[in-house]
């Protein structure tokens, strides 16, 4: 071999190398993410206000309150999949231009899948998945679903962050998956495949403690 065309014969003996071992090895991100939960047990979940709303209609329906029963598993070098579960859920106070409305949430419990972890505000991002919530006028005979996919997919989602220092657990408007499904009688205000957001912040009872690493 020239000396010429030893280095470049190195250079690729070098790369090959480092190919391999990237390979064998996995990407570094192949790792899980694990969590501490503390005090982790049954928590319920308080919002003075709940606001649903079809962002492609713009409509927005408004409620008085919203409450929730939960699960925390508690313990050190959790996974973030189903850290927590939503057993049971409920909205009150719910009305538009005088008509009353209910929703009422199905396919329960929910799970609560931790993403990720800002360390320096404690703040945990996560997702909260599984929704199907079925919503009705009554005055108007109106009645639909929200849902993920499908009607019946049961794999509606919402963002949701954590806060340590306030314990509250707050819904986002982006990074969910709802849509409408199944309408009928509601007077084409709203129609099917319309997106939907839900906007709320929940205080958390007793206060949990959740961080990663």
């Amino acid at each position: 071999m020239s000396v010429l065309k030893r280095p470049a014969a190195v250079l690729l003996a070098s790369v090959a190398l480092v190919v391999t071992t990237a390979l064998v090895a996995g990407p570094a991100s192949a790792a899980p993410k694990t969590w501490t939960i503390s005090r982790g047990g049954a928590v319920t979940l308080a919002a003075k206000g709940f606001t649903l709303k079809d962002t492609t209609a713009g409509f927005s329906l408004p409620c008085k309150a919203s409450a929730a029963k939960a699960k925390f598993k508690p313990g050190k070098r959790l996974s973030g999949t189903a850290a927590g579960t939503v057993s049971a859920a409920s909205t009150t106070g719910c009305s538009t231009d005088g008509f009353t409305i209910t929703i009422t949430p199905g396919h329960l419990p929910w799970r609560l899948n931790l993403l990720s972890y800002n360390a320096a505000k404690g703040v945990t991002t996560a997702s909260l998945t599984g929704l199907h919530l079925s919503l009705a006028v009554p005055a108007i005979g109106c009645t639909a679903v929200a849902d993920g996919t499908a009607a019946n997919a049961d794999n509606g989602s919402l963002a949701v962050t954590y806060t340590n220092k306030t314990a509250k657990l707050t819904t986002l408007k982006t990074g969910g998956k709802l849509r409408l499904y199944d309408i009928h009688g509601c007077l084409g205000l709203i129609k099917n495949g319309d997106t939907v957001t839900i906007s709320a912040t929940y205080a958390v009872s007793p206060k949990q403690k959740i961080t990663s690493p």
